[in-house]
């Protein structure tokens, strides 16, 4: 069976059929929906929490903690205002890769925020084994509400902790009670690629011959935490994209689990299944390499009756330029 992952580290977390019921004069709804579900309601939560770093340690290109509250017949922002997203295939086994190819460029590519529409207040409170955050409270040009960790860096980004989610103000409805969840979500280590390093790059990019082997090593800085009395579940993926120059969607890329946590070595089979550069000086397509750590939390039962299945990614990578 070919399962799929979109272009962007970002997942949703979704409350499977979470029926609970609204008083009829809190609810703000779409007329043209009956009053019998204006009154029992699918109740959502999404969380976005991703950590990246880019140029083999030279930057952080993403760093998110975000929080959404919404109705399921609303849109929380994923895929808003777009295409679907065309996926790249993803291998099923260990040490396998699988290519995908976009002649016009892959469409979609992911979310990169979540939106909602239930207010929590002004933040939400997320209570860790090693220490406590807040999201605060942020409204877009839209109106729709998020909670985010502000001024989110490398230094304030809570790896290697599993929280609890506290939003007492959340606007859920009569004899709901208080919104909190026990170890909702956990997040893992930071994942650095020790090989190649940023000393390997000529001024932050990476030239390799697409007729070489490229192995890759890679430690993750931390423990992976516990949540409900076991260890996160973690999967990693070695991601490659070949991109036009000056394009943004990639027309090539594979896949490959690693065969053993921490290594992997990209053979010339795959490097030669990308449109290499003509020769160093030629600068056709860039190459974008990533190591995603995917680490998952084992489910959390709401007050509503549904779960909440969490995902935290953390990634490092680069850029590099493949030439014949």
């Amino acid at each position: 069976m070919s399962l799929a992952l979109t272009l962007s580290a970002l997942f949703l977390t979704g409350c499977e059929g979470a029926d609970y019921e609204v008083a009829p004069n809190q609810f703000v709804g779409d007329p043209e929906i009956p009053h019998e579900e204006e009154i029992t309601i699918n109740f959502d939560l999404s969380i976005d929490v991703a950590f990246q770093r880019n140029n083999f340690g030279g930057d952080v290109s993403r760093c998110q903690f975000q929080i959404a509250l919404f109705w399921t017949w609303q849109n929380d922002g994923f895929g808003e205002g777009g295409e679907p997203d065309q996926n790249i295939d993803w291998p099923t086994s260990p040490g396998d890769c699988a290519l995908t190819s976009f002649p016009e460029g892959q469409q979609g590519g992911g979310a990169w925020q979540v939106r909602g529409s239930v207010d929590a207040g002004d933040e939400i409170f997320l209570y860790g084994d090693n220490g406590n955050i807040s999201l605060a409270r942020f409204v877009d040009n839209s109106g729709r509400i998020f909670y985010d960790l502000d001024l989110c860096d490398q230094d304030s980004f809570p790896f290697s902790d599993t929280f609890d989610l506290d939003a007492p103000e959340a606007m859920m409805g009569d004899g709901m009670g208080e919104l909190y969840l026990e170890e909702v979500i956990g997040v893992g280590p930071q994942l650095i690629i020790t090989s190649p390093t940023e000393e390997d790059t000529d001024g932050g990019r990476l030239y390799h011959n697409a007729s070489e082997d490229l192995p890759l090593l890679w430690d993750h800085v931390g423990e992976i935490p516990e949540a409900k009395g076991e260890l996160l579940r973690v999967e990693e993926m070695v991601m490659v994209r070949n991109t036009i120059a000056g394009e943004h969607n990639p027309v090539e890329a594979f896949a490959c689990i690693p065969s053993e946590t921490g290594s992997h070595t990209i053979t010339q089979e795959w490097w030669q299944q990308l449109t290499p550069n003509s020769d160093m000086d030629s600068e056709e397509y860039y190459t974008a390499l990533q190591i995603d750590a995917r680490y998952f939390t084992p489910e959390t039962a709401t007050p509503w009756g549904s779960l909440v299945r969490a995902m935290a990614t953390v990634t490092d990578g680069g850029v590099l330029y493949i030439y014949d």
